[in-house]
């Protein structure tokens, strides 16, 4: 194999995984595909809090590749249709990942849509989502709409169901996911304030304690 002169950029962390993905980017290239000025970044932090605090660092529009974790893969897949052609899943076999890599370049990777209705919340839902962003625990939810610790465990239920998730660290990661890239289901969450319900509020909670504590029914 002769050298092959690299015009593309790899943002990574990792320099095991830079080093792979290099060397196949020069298998790509020696194969006629066009990698050139390609710029590709690598979300592979093993903490998935750390991969989203990247991911919220990032403007996703600025890269031609984006390779990160299933987690996140399958948000992109299932919330932004956008960025389909864009992401690629990193958790997968080297050849599994040029492969990827090789169709998105050359246009033609059809993705595996993952059938899945649009991300729709009720005005009850959007309700237990913004409590919820306010760190408030189901006892004080509860309290706030007059109902049983139950019904406000109910309800989660229901919208983790529609978000697919399947632990409180998943709904509170997909729920600041959809929250940083503005998805149109929360879009106005984002801008709301609500001066009666900020004395429920728990200060100084991170979004890392708050996922792994159980403060949420």
């Amino acid at each position: 194999m002769f050298a092959v002169e690299r015009t593309h950029s790899v943002e990574c962390a990792d320099s095991y995984i830079r080093l792979a993905l290099n060397n196949m980017l020069d298998e790509l290239a020696v194969e006629n595909v066009n990698v050139a000025h390609l710029r590709i970044l690598v979300i592979a932090e093993k903490d998935p809090v750390e991969g989203l605090a990247r991911f919220c660092r990032v403007n996703p529009d600025r890269y031609d590749l984006i390779l990160c974790s299933q987690f996140y893969y399958a948000l992109i897949q299932h919330f932004f249709t956008k960025w389909r052609l864009r992401f690629v899943c990193l958790d997968s076999e080297y050849a599994l990942i040029k492969k990827n890599i090789r169709r998105i370049v050359t246009h033609e990777f059809e993705p595996k849509v993952i059938p899945w209705p649009g991300l729709r919340f009720t005005p009850g839902e959007l309700e237990l989502i913004y409590y919820h962003m306010k760190q408030l625990c189901a006892k004080q939810i509860a309290r706030i709409e007059n109902c049983s610790i139950k019904a406000v465990s109910n309800r989660k239920r229901q919208v983790m169901a529609k978000m697919h998730c399947h632990t409180n660290a998943q709904f509170w990661l997909t729920l600041k996911f959809l929250l940083h890239f503005d998805h149109a289901s929360l879009r106005s969450l984002n801008s709301r304030t609500d001066e009666n319900i900020s004395h429920y509020a728990v200060p100084g909670r991170s979004v890392s304690s708050a996922i792994t504590g159980n403060r949420y029914a």
